[in-house]
C-alpha cells in the first residue's frame, strides 16, 4: 500500500496479516481496531491524531500480537550515510489523549507520546519522548515462544 489515512471519527478494522505502507495516519477521534495478529511496516511516518485509538478489537487479539515497525525496511546505515537525514522521516507520533496498545518499533527514528496519551506495549526507538501526564504501561513480548506477559492484558 502507499499512504493510509483514517479520517476524523472513522474506523478501520485490520483483520490481521502484514501490511507494507509508506505512511499511516489516523485523524482526530478515529479508531483502528485489530482483530488478529498484525504487522504494519511503515516506511516513514506513523501518526495517531488527538483522541484517536489504535489497538485490539473488543474480544480480539492480545496487544503483544500487534507490531508496528517504522522505517523498518530501510536497511542498515552505511558509513557514508547522513544519519540525520535517514532518521528525520522515521517517526511514530501519538498526539494528545490518544490511546495505543501494541508494540511500536522505530530503531533508527523517534517515538513521541503526547500529553495524556495512554499507551500499553513495547516502545523501542533511538529517541523516545513522553509528554506530560502520559500513562505508559510497558509490556514486553512480541508473541515470542517462551515469553510470558505479566500482568495479563486488562
Amino acid at each position: 500500500y502507499g499512504n493510509v489515512r483514517v479520517r476524523s471519527s472513522g474506523t478501520l478494522v485490520l483483520t490481521g496479516g502484514a501490511y507494507d505502507l509508506r505512511r499511516f495516519e489516523v485523524d482526530t477521534q478515529a479508531r483502528v481496531l485489530v482483530q488478529a495478529p498484525a504487522t504494519l511496516r511503515v516506511k516513514g511516518i506513523f501518526e495517531l491524531g488527538a483522541r484517536a485509538a489504535f489497538g485490539p478489537a473488543a474480544g480480539g487479539v492480545d496487544p503483544a500480537a500487534i507490531r508496528v515497525y517504522v522505517d523498518e525496511a530501510a536497511g542498515p546505515l552505511d558509513d557514508d550515510d547522513d544519519d540525520d537525514k535517514v532518521n528525520a522521516a522515521a517517526v511514530a507520533r501519538l498526539r494528545e489523549r490518544s490511546t495505543f496498545a501494541g508494540n511500536l518499533y522505530a530503531p533508527r527514528g523517534a517515538i513521541y507520546l503526547g500529553s495524556q496519551v495512554q499507551a500499553l506495549g513495547s516502545f523501542i526507538a533511538r529517541d523516545v519522548c513522553v509528554g506530560a501526564e502520559a500513562e505508559v504501561a510497558r509490556r514486553s513480548g512480541w508473541q515470542t515462544a517462551g515469553v510470558v506477559l505479566e500482568p495479563p492484558p486488562p
